[in-house]
C-alpha cells in the first residue's frame, strides 16, 4: 500500500470520477489533442449578391431584392450557366421577386 505523502493516509483511486467511468483509458487525452479545422471559403461577388437578395426577401423588401437580383452578378451567373440549371430558374426567381412571393423565391434559390 502506498501512502499519500501530504496526508499520511493510503492513496485510493476515485472510482466515481466521470471521465474514468465513461471512457476507456487514454481516450480523453487523444480526443482533446486532435483538432480538425473547418475551411470556410470567402464570399465572392455571386455569393455576396445571393446573400443580399436573400436578406432583402427575409426583410420583405421585395423591390430591393428585385433590384439587387436584376443588377447583380447572381443573375448574370444564372444566365451563363442556364444550360446546366433547372429550366426556368432565372425567370421563375425574377417573377417570384416581382410578385413579392417570399416562399417561392426561397424555394427557387
Amino acid at each position: 500500500m502506498m501512502l499519500d505523502a501530504a496526508h499520511d493516509r493510503p492513496r485510493t483511486r476515485r472510482k466515481d470520477h466521470p471521465r474514468r467511468a465513461r471512457s476507456p483509458r487514454g481516450a480523453e487525452r487523444s480526443a482533446s489533442a486532435h483538432h480538425v479545422g473547418a475551411y470556410v471559403p470567402k464570399d465572392n461577388a455571386v455569393t455576396t449578391n445571393f446573400k443580399q437578395v436573400k436578406f432583402s426577401v427575409q426583410a420583405k423588401k421585395y423591390d430591393v431584392a428585385l433590384r439587387l437580383f436584376d443588377a447583380g452578378p447572381l443573375r448574370a451567373e444564372m444566365r451563363a450557366h442556364a444550360a446546366t440549371l433547372p429550366p426556368g430558374l432565372e425567370d421563375g426567381t425574377r417573377a417570384a421577386l416581382a410578385a413579392g412571393d417570399g416562399p417561392e423565391v426561397e424555394r427557387r434559390s
